[in-house]
């Protein structure tokens, strides 16, 4: 099933009108018409009623129409997260640290990145010593 079929049959859903889903789709009736065709096919169910007047989402079209718009809204948040991991905003940063910095500038450093990456997960490992090293893992 590609997401180019499912976002035509979504939005001819919303607009129960192929010219008008034509033009919000930037393509071509015939592309529309193929689209929803292979989606019918995959399922092997009618998921609109059409005529050359009116179109119509079937029993059938409805429920897949719900199904449709949560798959669309997580391949965007998959998209999302792909370019949030690959610009650094998501992900796991480890930082190493003496105690002695904590009174001056770790603070001011977690508070910089949490403000500028909010979804990174921090932790933090004391390096005291050179045989012990604590650690402590800040989430979100």
């Amino acid at each position: 099933m590609e997401l180019r079929h499912l976002r035509s049959f979504v939005v001819l859903a919303e607009e129960m009108h192929f010219t008008r889903a034509v033009h919000r789709l930037n393509i071509v009736q015939p592309a529309l018409s193929g689209h929803i065709r292979a989606l019918e096919e995959e399922t092997a169910t009618r998921l609109f009623d059409r005529d050359r007047r009116n179109v119509r989402l079937t029993a059938v079209g409805e429920l897949f129409l719900t199904q449709a718009k949560v798959t669309l809204e997580q391949a965007q948040r998959t998209l999302e997260i792909a370019q949030g991991a690959n610009l650094g905003e998501l992900g796991t940063l480890r930082m190493g640290f003496v105690s002695s910095v904590i009174p001056s500038i770790l603070p001011y450093l977690i508070k910089r990145l949490r403000q500028a990456y909010p979804h990174l997960v921090l932790e933090l490992h004391d390096m005291n010593t050179p045989n012990s090293s604590k650690s402590s893992k800040m989430v979100g």
